[in-house]
């Protein structure tokens, strides 16, 4: 079960748009590229359109998920560890809670700490200290 659509190859969008800027002498429409390319109509428009709105063909990323917490929240979180090895993930958590306002899991901890290297070079003595191991 396929859901995804089938995307238009960029060679031919290129060709699309450069059809459709040449159009004012071989006045090429929409109807008339999408009966070149063999291409829907409304595809056609939509590849018109982004080139009109970006100046690019190219698909664009998507952002995916928004992130809990920003740069700087990370950064306290990391000086918290740095400053006090020994804190366990569920205090941490709470400190966190009460000073930035911000609710996020013990395991968002384990995952900021493995994001920014896991800068702590210690046994991990119990499982409420912040491991890699979940």
């Amino acid at each position: 079960m396929d859901s995804k659509k089938k995307q238009i190859p960029l060679a031919i969008r290129e060709l699309i748009v450069k059809d459709w800027i040449d159009e004012k002498n071989e006045k090429l429409s929409m109807g008339n590229l999408s009966k070149k390319y063999s291409i829907a109509k409304s595809t056609v428009q939509s590849i018109i359109y982004k080139y009109r709105k970006t100046g690019k063909l190219k698909n664009l990323t998507w952002p995916g998920r928004k992130t809990i917490f920003n740069n700087r929240q990370e950064r306290q979180i990391l000086k918290k560890i740095r400053n006090d090895p020994t804190i366990s993930a569920p205090n941490i958590k709470a400190e966190v809670e009460n000073e930035l306002g911000v609710i996020a899991s013990t395991s968002t901890f384990k995952r900021v700490l493995k994001n920014h290297g896991n800068m702590l070079s210690r046994s991990h003595s119990s499982a409420n200290r912040i491991s890699l191991k979940c």
